[in-house]
């Protein structure tokens, strides 16, 4: 046995030059009961230097990796957390441009997929929560009506107190009071671009604000975003267009499209004419009892593209709709002037000026108007189908100008006035 014991000592040696003690091993009491597998047993048993070497790799690969890969990962994670927590979300784009935001911030790209942190998924179970709950949005639209009617009200005591003592107010001070006038108006004008926050505007009284303040202001930045806000509201909602036509809106708006200096202001100002007569036979009415057609026509000379462009689509929209409109309009010369219009520099405003001739021309009266050969009207035609071409982009203005022309065509045996 004590042979025995120092082969077992130094196994690690003796195993591979001395074969002499494996005859020892297999008779030793203590492994007979193990029936015949004892070499493959020393082989499974021996081990000892594997797990000597496997240990120390275990500890020097994983513990790297743990420093390496999660402590910066947890950096990375947590910053823009915090930051997009203070982001306002108003809308679903706006929501999910917050959430991409954060896999951008983190480094993530399109191909790598990683389980959300806690912080994100509370911030996104808030954020769901706000957008399907329209209170804040009717605190915001109190609060910033609040604001407008105090602001209202000083430049009104302000302005008596200028005519009594002739006193300038401090330039700094007034543009302070108009920015956080601006800063409401945007406000408003981002939470109503939602049809049931439009409602919840009029319900509040908001349109009664904007129409005594800030529609009314010396400030055109006001006057521009007010009347941009009636727009809004107004577009498809027939309670909205009530509510305007009841606090005598359409005047208003009327006389900012006809009468103000600035452009944006005049041209804000005449699209929230087309929201609220497009749809509305009450206000449609109410628009051609105040000559309202007359001033579409006036619009049209205006020196401004954007304010002739306006009018030129509002006065297209109502011949297609409305065609009891086209006697109205052929007898202020409409055909005459839009004639003259589409053989100027070709601008946005020809496409609807050309359609609006088609609607004209379906009317006995406005054809025998557009086949004047003072007017010159085919030629024109020809020159204007020749110069679009084959651009996609005035791809309706063309088909209007052949369609001009192929009335023009079926009418000819009737016609011998037409220029050739």
């Amino acid at each position: 046995m004590a042979d025995g014991e120092n082969v077992n000592d130094n196994a690690q040696v003796n195993l591979q030059v001395h074969p002499q003690p494996q005859p020892q091993l297999q008779v030793h009491p203590q492994q007979q009961p193990q029936v015949h597998p004892q070499p493959q047993q020393q082989l499974q048993v021996h081990p000892q230097p594997q797990q000597l070497q496997l240990q120390p790799q275990q500890q020097l690969h994983i513990q790297p990796q743990q420093q390496l890969q999660v402590q910066p990962q947890q950096q990375l994670h947590v910053q823009p957390e915090f930051q997009l927590q203070s982001q306002p979300v108003r809308d679903l784009p706006g929501l999910l441009r917050a959430v991409t935001s954060i896999r951008g911030a983190a480094g993530t790209t399109n191909t790598e997929r990683s389980a959300m942190s806690a912080e994100n998924q509370q911030w996104l179970m808030n954020a769901l929560g706000e957008l399907c709950c329209p209170s804040d949005d009717v605190q915001l639209m109190k609060q910033a009506l609040a604001l407008l009617e105090v602001e209202m009200g000083r430049e009104k005591e302000e302005s008596r107190s200028r005519a009594k003592n002739e006193e300038d107010e401090d330039v700094e001070e007034w543009d302070e009071r108009v920015q956080r006038q601006e800063r409401a108006l945007d406000t408003l004008l981002e939470i109503t671009e939602v049809v049931d926050n439009s409602r919840d505007f009029c319900k509040l009284g908001g349109m009664n604000v904007v129409f005594t303040g800030p529609l009314l202001s010396l400030a055109p930045s006001l006057r521009h975003r007010a009347a941009e806000l009636v727009a809004i509201c107004a577009q498809n909602e027939p309670m909205v267009q009530s509510c305007v036509l009841s606090l005598g809106g359409l005047q208003t708006l009327l006389d900012l499209v006809d009468k103000d200096t600035n452009e944006v202001v005049r041209v804000k100002a005449l699209l929230a004419v087309s929201c609220i007569v497009r749809e509305s036979e009450v206000a449609l009415h109410e628009f051609v009892e105040k000559d309202g057609c007359s001033l579409l026509l006036r619009s049209l000379q205006n020196e401004s593209p954007r304010l002739r462009a306006k009018a030129a689509f509002l006065v297209h929209c109502l011949l297609r709709s409305r065609p009891h409109l086209q006697e109205d309009f052929i007898a202020m010369g409409t055909v005459q002037q839009l004639g003259m219009m589409l053989q100027d520099f070709h601008e946005p405003s020809h496409e609807h000026i050309a359609g609006a001739l088609c609607c004209l021309a379906s009317h006995p009266m406005g054809l025998a108007g557009c086949q004047e050969s003072a007017l010159g009207l085919q030629h024109a035609l020809r020159s204007r189908i020749s110069e679009l071409g084959t651009n996609d982009q005035f791809q309706e203005e063309k088909e209007f100008c052949e369609h001009l022309m192929e009335i023009f065509a079926a009418d000819s045996p009737s016609n011998g006035a037409m220029d050739r």
